[in-house]
């Protein structure tokens, strides 16, 4: 049985000649792999199991992983998963218990090359795909594959996005496979993210892959090798992103980014300015466009921005992403300055509010465009903002409302603000009772909004006294 196999059996490593780490399965990974191999011994054809991609990346950096992507060489994902539960109906006697199999049909023209099973095994999520080849199509009209071609772990392994995540683990072996002969040296000796192939022949293939590199890149401290660093700037690759990729892959590669264990957002934000992919990120509506862009907070009246009459020109919008940048490099600055403040940390047994970071990042890169409209498709006006959160990023329409809400409510919470910094004045209550009231729990995230943007209109040495001010604001 499987159960009593510590799955640390060394094999000469294909990148660096020593002998290659091990990976210790939990017992629950233990048990899915034996029902694997249960399913592979009952197949009419002979069939090699491997898991590949993140599974075995965290495991070799000892993070725990709840997925598996599984990989076969002979059979197609849906048919080995119709094995698994004709296996666990037929044969296994153990009682584990498996979900129905789903299946994602493959769609090349959205970088979604292979057909993929999906089942669940016990608290154990698999994917299911027959290792990947160059398609064949019947022609270029037709993106569908002609037919499935199974290919060898070699080929699977450079079609992958990355050589940290082109590692496979054999299941009957139970041995790391290294086809690319970089991903172990990659993954735990250079801490590098780089393609196993071509840069943009990789990214050609998905252009979402562009993002991950990023968001594995802050969360492992890894670096970009330095091709792909060149690539990242294509505007091949940038295009293809806003073409080809759909919008609610987008969205969730940004969410990673965002939140989670390790999540660095605003290193992640920078590096989508550095390589000039804000525009494609945080894609706007078709235009025409109407409205100005709003540089700082209190700019709303201000007479050097008036409304051009054909709309934002590039180079005000240019100037909009430019401020973003900015104020996005400004969270650190605030969060130091004020971390002991109720605006950061809420007292013990207490409702008091707390900062959300994930809204204030989404908030810092749209505040510039507040103003801007656009006509939607039932001839109604509506505003950017909004379209960038629900319909380019596709979040929920609780996002949508409450980014709304803290753009739409910054200017005025800056002003109370300035009054108190200028004046040492509290506010009317009833004033900021009724501001309070609308924003509800978010008022820390417009408060945090505000003040940023407020900084950027004065000299940097004075930021860590406005920030003070605001801290002090928000513990009266």
């Amino acid at each position: 049985s499987l159960s009593h196999i510590i799955c640390n059996i060394k094999i000469p490593s294909m990148s660096t000649g020593t002998t290659s780490p091990s990976i210790q399965p939990t017992d629950e990974e233990l048990s899915v792999f034996e029902v694997l191999l249960g399913a592979a011994k009952i197949s009419d054809k002979p069939v090699v199991v491997r898991v590949a991609g993140g599974w075995v990346r965290d495991k070799l950096l000892g993070q725990p992983s709840l997925d598996m992507d599984v990989c076969l060489d002979t059979l197609t994902g849906e048919q080995f998963a119709l094995l698994i539960q004709k296996y666990l109906k037929d044969v296994n006697n153990s009682g584990q218990q498996c979900s129905k199999v789903g299946v994602i049909k493959a769609n090349p023209d959205r970088s979604k090359h292979l057909e993929t099973a999906t089942m669940r095994i016990d608290a154990i999520d698999l994917d299911f795909v027959n290792l990947r080849t160059e398609e064949v199509y019947d022609n270029e009209n037709n993106r569908i594959p002609s037919s499935v071609v199974f290919g060898t772990p070699e080929q699977d392994a450079y079609r992958r996005d990355f050589t940290v995540n082109s590692l496979f683990y054999n299941v009957h072996t139970c041995s790391v496979e290294d086809w690319t002969m970089k991903g172990l040296d990659d993954l735990l000796h250079e801490n590098i993210i780089r393609t196993p192939l071509d840069p943009l022949i990789t990214l050609k293939d998905d252009p979402l892959r562009l993002l991950r590199a990023i968001r594995f890149a802050v969360r492992c401290r890894f670096e970009l090798a330095a091709d792909l660093l060149a690539a990242a700037t294509s505007r091949e690759v940038h295009e293809a992103l806003l073409s080809k990729v759909s919008r609610e892959r987008v969205g969730k590669e940004l969410e990673g980014m965002l939140t989670g264990k390790n999540a660095k957002p605003g290193k992640a934000l920078e590096m989508i300015w550095s390589f000039g992919m804000q525009n494609v990120v945080f894609s706007f509506p078709e235009p025409p466009l109407s409205g100005r862009v709003v540089t700082f907070v209190n700019d709303d009246n201000s007479s050097n921005c008036s409304e051009e009459p054909e709309g934002p020109s590039l180079d005000n919008i240019y100037n909009g992403w430019k401020k973003s940048r900015q104020a996005i490099s400004l969270i650190t600055d605030l969060s130091n300055v004020v971390e002991n403040s109720y605006l950061i940390r809420a007292p013990e047994k207490s409702t008091f509010a707390t900062l959300d970071y994930r809204l204030l990042h989404l908030c810092l890169c749209l505040l510039p465009f507040r103003q801007l409209t656009y006509i939607d498709s039932k001839k109604k006006v509506q505003s950017v903002v909004s379209y960038v959160i629900g319909q380019s990023l596709k979040y929920k329409k609780v996002d949508v409302a409450n980014v709304a809400l803290i753009i739409d409510l910054c200017t005025a919470m800056a002003k109370i603000v300035e009054n108190y910094h200028r004046h040492s004045k509290f506010p009317d209550r009833l004033e900021i009772g009724l501001l309070l009231r609308k924003l509800k729990t978010n008022w820390p995230t417009c408060l945090a909004t505000s003040v940023i943007y407020c900084s950027l209109q004065t000299d940097t040495k004075m930021h860590h006294e406005i920030f003070r001010v605001y801290g002090v604001f928000v513990d009266e």
